[in-house]
């Protein structure tokens, strides 16, 4: 049973939930609300009551001479991070000692602190100073206790880590928020009818959503043989490519390519870095699953690009002249698509709604 006080294993490394069960189409649970549909196929402890707020069922568009977009920056919070806080935040009710706390640079702590806001919890969100006016607007309109901390990225995580007055909630570690945003493959077969794109990109910071997907697919694989899923091209931005590197020297994860890993108590060493203007959301220097994501890439038959601030504007205008609009990450998989030469009929995802860093 995943505990709340230890939010990581004793060896340093990420729990890890029991593999669940391959795909079955007549376990779906059509009347149930958001990704609780998708029950059945959950590692989930069976008396953890739902927690919605009605995620999932984000629409696909296709783009005059482009891709298909799955618009995943429509779920409730305003970005993809809602499928997996649910599960999460759902466990917490019944686990965790309040206040719930997070580091974010917006996207997970809104949904955290919007879902800790359903279940009646109190959460405490520490963010980089640097976040964005729309963001910590979000997050205040959740009654979210917001911790601005100084710095790049990886110091509000270190903040994270040292406060003992709760239970740290977070995304990057806890093995349930992937367990949810796998959910959007199941929704994606019923969605498509098992007629899957042969790519679909995504941005990747943590690498989260790819590897949820990843998961996701290899349960529709087991339960349906034949079953023909995407390759997945993960997209980071190339200021801060921890994936990217790992993955063009072939190495087995980002940890061999010398990125500080945190201290044995888990606290991460300081990280020097100049955050770029755009794609905020995916500055992550050492992820936490990021062997794991480098493997699911690997398995699918994908591959991880770069891009840069330029290719990010390209493909923000291309998404506003098409009436969407996303926030500067949400975009990154658009153009990862533009400059990794992909095809009109692949899809990408866009993860954060335009609103977050309006100003």
């Amino acid at each position: 049973m995943l505990s709340a006080e230890a939010w990581r294993c004793a060896c340093g490394k990420p729990w890890e939930l029991a593999p669940a069960p391959p795909f079955d189409p007549a376990s779906i649970e059509p009347k149930a609300p958001g990704i609780w549909r998708y029950r059945a196929q959950l590692d989930l402890p069976p008396d953890i009551p739902e927690l919605t707020l009605g995620e999932g069922h984000s629409p696909w568009v296709r783009l005059p001479d482009g891709p298909w977009v799955a618009c995943a920056h429509l779920e409730p919070t305003a970005s993809f991070k809602a499928r997996g806080v649910a599960l999460m935040v759902a466990w917490a009710r019944r686990a965790a000692t309040t206040p719930l706390i997070e580091d974010s640079s917006g996207n997970a702590g809104a949904a955290v602190a919007a879902y800790a806001a359903a279940a009646g919890l109190p959460c405490r969100i520490y963010v980089p100073a640097s976040t964005p006016a729309g963001k910590l607007r979000q997050l205040a309109a959740f009654g979210a206790e917001v911790r601005p901390v100084p710095g790049p990225r990886p110091r509000a995580t270190e903040a994270a880590h040292r406060d003992s007055s709760g239970t740290y909630c977070s995304h990057a570690w806890n093995p349930l928020f992937v367990e949810g945003t796998k959910t959007m493959a199941f929704e994606w077969w019923e969605r498509l009818g098992g007629q899957f794109p042969k790519r679909v990109y995504v941005p990747a910071g943590q690498g989260s959503l790819a590897l949820g997907l990843s998961r996701g697919f290899r349960q529709i694989s087991q339960g349906l043989p034949g079953q023909q899923t995407p390759a997945i091209v993960a997209v980071q931005h190339r200021s801060v490519a921890p994936l990217a590197k790992a993955w063009r020297s072939q190495a087995a994860g980002p940890e061999e390519q010398a990125i500080p890993r945190g201290d044995g108590d888990g606290h991460r060493q300081p990280v020097q870095m100049t955050v770029p203007p755009l794609s905020d959301g995916i500055m992550i220097p050492d992820p936490v699953r990021g062997t794991e994501v480098l493997e699911a890439v690997r398995a699918s038959g994908g591959e991880i690009l770069t891009v840069d601030d330029d290719d990010i504007r390209d493909a923000l205008q291309q998404l506003s002249a098409a009436g969407i609009w996303v926030e500067p990450t949400g975009a990154v998989a658009l153009a990862g698509h533009r400059i990794g030469g992909g095809r009109k009929d692949d899809a990408v995802v866009t993860t954060g709604h335009g609103l977050k860093t309006a100003q």
